[in-house]
C-alpha cells in the first residue's frame, strides 16, 4: 500500500546552478541566494519532495540538474538541456534514479583517534554527469565547481552501517527509444 498524499512520481525539477548569469535587480538576488544557487534560488531548496501521512519527506521528484541560471540569455528556458530533460520526461521509456548508498565511511590511521573524539570535520562531495551517448550537453550535471554536488558532513556518514546506509539522492535521467544514436543497437546507454 502506498502512504504517499503528494505523489512524487509526476513531478519533474529542471534545477540550474549558475548563479553568475542570473543579472536581474543588477545581480541583486543572487547576492542574497549565495553560491550553490541558480542566483534566485538555493539548489538545496529548489526540488520537490512527496510527503507521507505522518508529514515526512519521502521519495524525491525526478530532478535534473543543469550549468543554467533560472532565467535570462542562458537561462534554463532557453537551454538544450531543459528541453531535452522535457521531452525524455514527456515521452521517454525509462526512467532511472541515480542514488548512493554510503555503508560507512574511515579516516586515515593518523586521523583515527581524532574521528573518535569528534573532532574529525569533513565534507564530503558526490558529483554525477550523465549524457546520451555523442551529445555535448548533460541529461544531469552535478559538480564541485558549480556548487551543484550532493554534500555530507562527516558526522552524519559515519553513523552509516551496511544495514542502514545513508541513502543519498543525485538525480534523475529520462531515456527514450526514439533518441537512440543507433537505433540498431537494443539498449538504452548513457555515457
Amino acid at each position: 500500500m502506498q502512504e504517499e498524499t503528494f505523489p512524487s512520481e509526476r513531478i519533474f525539477c529542471m534545477v540550474g546552478s549558475n548563479r553568475g548569469d542570473y543579472n536581474v535587480a543588477a545581480g541583486l538576488s543572487r547576492t542574497f541566494a549565495g553560491n550553490g544557487s541558480d542566483g534566485l534560488v538555493r539548489i538545496a531548496n529548489a526540488s520537490v519532495w512527496g510527503i507521507n501521512k505522518r508529514g515526512k519527506f519521502s521519495e524525491p521528484s525526478a530532478t535534473a540538474y543543469c550549468y543554467r541560471a533560472h532565467s535570462g540569455r542562458f537561462g534554463i528556458v532557453n537551454s538544450e538541456e531543459a528541453y531535452q530533460n522535457l521531452v525524455r520526461f514527456l515521452f521517454g521509456d525509462v526512467r532511472v534514479d541515480l542514488w548512493v548508498d554510503v555503508q560507512g565511511v574511515r579516516v586515515p590511521q593518523e586521523l583515527e583517534r581524532d574521528d573518535d573524539a569528534g573532532k574529525v570535520d569533513a565534507l564530503y562531495q558526490f558529483e554525477v554527469m550523465a549524457s546520451p551517448r555523442g551529445k555535448r550537453w548533460y541529461l544531469t550535471r552535478r559538480v564541485a565547481e558549480e556548487d551543484s554536488v550532493a554534500c555530507r558532513d562527516h558526522s552524519a556518514l559515519k553513523k552509516a552501517t551496511p544495514d542502514a546506509p545513508d541513502k543519498i539522492y543525485l538525480s534523475t535521467v529520462f531515456l527514450a527509444n526514439r533518441y537512440k544514436v543507433n537505433p540498431r543497437i537494443r539498449t538504452l546507454r548513457t555515457q
